[in-house]
């Protein structure tokens, strides 16, 4: 087990390097193509299209880095229910599941699609589309990796702490701790949450997504709109 932790990792590791040096490059790439098109009046294509393709990169690799950490948004107003046995049956279900949708849509289809698109070439850059579409098998397999890891963790009770779905309520926990509210001192235990965080804490998760999600489409339509009429 120690080195499956070991290279777990290190591929946590890996991983969060490449994804913190592809948005410091979009950072780098998109200020130079503000510079340009706002200050010296002619935009870079190439910049344009580096961007567009580096941050589905970003985005998937970033999502397969968190499948393995299981810190995904979820609605865990079922499962935080159930504690013991059932309980991590029904995690090792949603890891097998997550597991089956990676082989068989980014995995087997990416290969797909990278086989059909490798005769398109980019406008700009001049690259195939395949390698860009490489990442989707890449984040598959990852993902395919990680989800195994996470089923051996679940299935010999080594889940590791920063899972956020490791914190089991089970018997050991008495009323007394139950009943504690938010205006008292926060003498908690470790991964204890009162009453009120675990009832509002999914309506709080809903309302940030929703704010978030505003956020992005009033970018992108402003994005369209400085396309259409520069």
């Amino acid at each position: 087990m120690k080195s499956l932790h070991k290279f777990r990792h290190g591929l946590d590791t890996v991983l969060s390097w490449v994804c913190a040096l592809l948005f410091a490059a979009m950072v780098v790439v998109g200020t130079y193509q503000i510079v340009t098109r706002y200050f010296f009046g002619r935009p870079s294509t190439v910049s344009e299209e580096l961007l567009t393709y580096s941050f589905p990169w970003m985005a998937l690799l970033s999502s397969a880095l968190v499948f393995g950490k299981r810190d995904h948004m979820r609605m865990g107003f079922l499962a935080d229910k159930i504690t013991g046995t059932p309980r991590k049956v029904l995690e090792i279900i949603s890891e097998c599941l997550v597991l089956l949708l990676a082989a068989v849509v980014m995995l087997y289809g990416g290969v797909s699609i990278m086989k059909l698109t490798m005769t398109q070439v980019t406008a700009s850059l001049g690259i195939p589309m395949g390698t860009v579409y490489t990442v989707l098998p890449l984040s598959g397999a990852l993902i395919v990796v990680y989800s195994v890891l996470n089923i051996i963790d679940l299935a010999t009770d080594s889940v590791e702490e920063h899972s956020s779905t490791s914190a089991e309520w089970g018997g050991k926990h008495n009323e007394q701790q139950l009943r504690v509210s938010c205006n008292q001192p926060p003498q908690l235990s470790e991964g204890f949450r009162c009453r009120w965080c675990r009832r509002h804490s999914g309506r709080l998760r809903r309302q940030l997504w929703q704010q978030l999600h505003r956020c992005f489409l009033w970018c992108y339509q402003r994005s369209q709109h400085h396309r259409r009429y520069p």
